[in-house]
């Protein structure tokens, strides 16, 4: 007869056959440790980070002969995240994200994978606006003594150091995650050096707790066709799905060893060949790291700042400073040659084919840079569409179409929100939170508004054989089974 009650049993790990079973009860946590996790790479010395630099920046904020306005807020969300910290690394040390609680026929465990994902996440953006704010103090403290200036530069490195340590662990999380679906993360279980994803315990199956199998890809009876995007193009959904993964700012994290494995992974699978152990949602994990990273036409490695996974993080920035400094001639003229510089560095980088001569490009770069003149005008000499002048048109201006809804959130949504709060007493009082709170809202909306505007369009469009001009038409129509439709790369 089943017990009604609450069983506590920790499951021992064989690091040989990569298992997991439930044991007695009375076993004592010491057995299950795991001292060296702290020194595994790179999730254990990723956790440990995150809990020795929040207490630095307390230690450090207690320490400055002065405290600027703001920093008590920094210095409150540093102990929690320091005392939460504490708690995964135990955790981990003595193996309790490995123990299973029983009760009845079900079997519970603490999801820890996804709580320290959904705490990275919060507190990135908290760490990006308090690295903001360092740099404004940095600039502040230039007019007092030596020591504090050294002091807020060491609190800006920490600032900075932490918000690419949580950005590091929710980009390694979201690539462990099964199907890219974030929630599974409650089936993923940190070993320090991996994680690993677990089937679910129940009573029934006498205990065992062990490692997926995931969906290997041996020889299936259908192979997945990473030649088109996971998702049907021809749906706005689709297109949004495809976009949030290509577009996605994590991907600017994924360093360049990872990049050439996917790209191995990638190519060797289009040549047929693969690991027997390659599981699908590894192969599309790997495709839409080298989607967002090679060009689809040249297949060559991208500048980081021009990829679309760079849009949100640069036109927050951007956003910010045209929004913040709007009243100073010289500070317009620099934010709008900064933005205008960007754009023709992102318009250049996601071209469609090949790049036109160094002499067209600078010639580009001048006018857009000097005038921000037509879009339409610049990116016809930018870049090589095709032979059709009538399907280049038709790219650029979708393009400029998607462009124009991705800024245009921005510049609605972040007057209207610095509408709402700039008469409340809070803000009256700290004037300069202006910068930073313009910056993170436009950056939240841009995570939404950058992948939904590319979605307008389908990438790579079609076009009606009819609809071009005489000479092409007629061009394509005298080849042998000539088609009626024809596809280009309208470009992002």
């Amino acid at each position: 007869m089943p017990s009604r009650g609450l069983v506590i049993s920790l499951p021992s790990y064989d690091k040989e056959s990569n298992e997991y079973s439930a044991n007695s009860s009375m076993e004592v946590v010491n057995n299950h440790a795991d001292w060296s996790f702290v020194g595994k790479k790179p999730f254990g010395v990723l956790l440990l980070a995150l809990m020795l630099l929040p207490l630095m920046i307390v230690i450090g904020i207690a320490l400055a002969p002065f405290v600027f306005e703001g920093f008590g807020y920094v210095r409150s969300w540093s102990f929690t995240l320091f005392i939460m910290a504490l708690f995964f690394n135990a955790a981990h040390v003595f193996g309790l994200q490995r123990k299973v609680f029983s009760m009845g026929t079900r079997a519970l465990y603490i999801p820890f994978t996804l709580m320290i994902f959904f705490t990275c996440i919060l507190f990135m953006f908290l760490y990006a606006f308090a690295s903001l704010l360092s740099l404004i103090s940095v600039f502040d403290s230039l007019k007092y003594s030596i020591r504090l200036i050294i002091t807020y530069v060491i609190i800006l490195g920490l600032n900075i150091a932490l918000t690419y340590v949580c950005a590091r662990i929710c980009i390694l999380l979201f690539r462990a995650s099964p199907n890219s679906k974030v929630l599974l993360l409650s089936t993923v279980v940190i070993e320090g050096e991996k994680a690993v994803r677990m089937e679910s315990m129940t009573s029934s199956n006498g205990g065992q707790f062990t490692p997926a199998a995931g969906t290997p890809m041996g020889m299936p009876p259908k192979q997945p066709d990473i030649s088109a995007p996971r998702w049907d193009q021809k749906t706005f959904e689709g297109r949004a799905k495809h976009f949030f993964s290509t577009v996605n700012p994590f991907n600017i994290l994924i360093s360049s060893d990872d990049l050439e494995k996917s790209r191995k992974i990638v190519m060797d699978y289009k040549e047929g060949k693969f690991p027997d152990r390659l599981t699908v949602g590894e192969l599309w994990k790997a495709k839409e790291a080298f989607d967002s990273a090679y060009h689809p036409e040249t297949g060559d490695k991208m500048f980081i700042l021009g990829r679309m996974s760079s849009q949100v993080p640069c036109n927050m920035i951007l956003n910010g400073g045209l929004l913040t400094f709007r009243s100073n001639f010289p500070s317009v003229v620099f934010w709008h040659w900064l933005n205008q510089s960007f754009n023709a560095v992102v318009n250049y980088t996601n071209r469609s084919g090949d790049g036109a001569s160094n002499q067209r490009l600078l010639t580009s770069y001048a006018c857009a840079t000097t005038g921000a003149v037509s879009t339409a005008l610049f990116l016809n000499s930018l870049v090589k569409v095709g032979k059709s002048t009538y399907a280049a048109k038709l790219a650029i201006s979708q393009v400029v179409l998607s462009r124009i809804a991705m800024a245009a959130s921005t510049m609605v949504t972040v007057p209207l929100l610095m509408k709402l709060i700039e008469n409340r007493k809070w803000f009256m009082r700290r004037k300069w939170l202006a910068a930073p709170i313009q910056t993170l809202i436009a950056g939240f909306t841009l995570a939404f508004s950058t992948p939904l505007g590319c979605a307008f369009f389908e990438q790579n469009a079609s076009i009606y054989v009819a609809n071009l001009e005489e000479k092409v038409r007629k061009d394509i129509e005298g080849r042998p089974n000539a088609p009626k439709v024809v596809y280009y790369n309208k470009g992002l």
